[in-house]
């Protein structure tokens, strides 16, 4: 019954399980591909995704990859300690990408999004998450390739990005203000190609052309 609901109550069912401990149960393969995005639409439940994502007890995503798994399987038992093998008429270990996690680490964990179609004009906006203290990804473009690699420590948040030739971007470096961002060593307020549009949620907002930014900040408190 779940995978014929919308996403937006998908997510609403994935909230609730998660508020009463109930992480992963009532979630099926089909329905993960779009319920971490949509977290977005819950202000305050960003600590709900990293927890999907982290977790590694049964059934998780991590609990396959704790048992040596390097794809995405269709079933969360496809094999477990106590019971070994499923059902092999129905128990593939390189299953479909709709299953997977993999568009949210892209997207939200690296930030590496399209803001229009192709790739042309990108949305870079990374999500910093507890536990998580840095996360490096590239993503091989029309235009060229796309990178990202942040890291945080000491209250200290650093964004390196590359973005390829006739394309540009919107940047998010979660910051405490525009005042304290630099980037490659000046502040980014006077940095060549780099132009400040506005704080929005906890991040200074750019726009950038083409080439290698390296970004520093200071976290806000809501996101150490």
């Amino acid at each position: 019954m779940l995978l014929a609901q919308p996403a937006f109550a998908q997510t609403k069912i994935v909230l609730d399980d998660a508020d009463s401990g109930r992480v992963f149960e009532g979630l099926g393969a089909i329905s993960q591909g779009g319920t971490s995005r949509n977290f977005a639409d819950y202000p305050g439940k960003l600590d709900t995704v990293f927890k999907l994502f982290k977790q590694d007890t049964f059934p998780s995503w991590l609990f396959s990859v704790k048992h040596g798994a390097t794809t995405l399987w269709e079933r969360w038992d496809g094999w477990t300690p106590d019971k070994g093998f499923q059902n092999p008429g129905m128990n593939s270990f390189n299953h479909y990408s709709l299953g997977s996690c993999g568009e949210w680490m892209f997207s939200s964990l690296a930030g590496i999004d399209t803001d229009g179609a192709g790739f042309k004009k990108l949305m870079i906006r990374p999500t910093p998450g507890e536990g998580i203290t840095w996360v490096k990804a590239s993503y091989d473009s029309i235009s060229g390739k796309i990178a990202t690699s942040w890291k945080t420590g000491a209250n200290r948040y650093s964004l390196d990005v590359t973005i390829p030739v006739n394309t540009t971007a919107t940047v998010y470096v979660p910051a405490k203000d525009a005042a304290g961002v630099t980037e490659s060593g000046k502040l980014a307020t006077k940095a060549k190609g780099v132009t400040f549009l506005r704080m929005e949620a906890n991040a200074a907002v750019y726009a950038v052309g083409s080439g290698t930014y390296r970004f520093q900040s200071t976290l806000p408190e809501t996101v150490k």
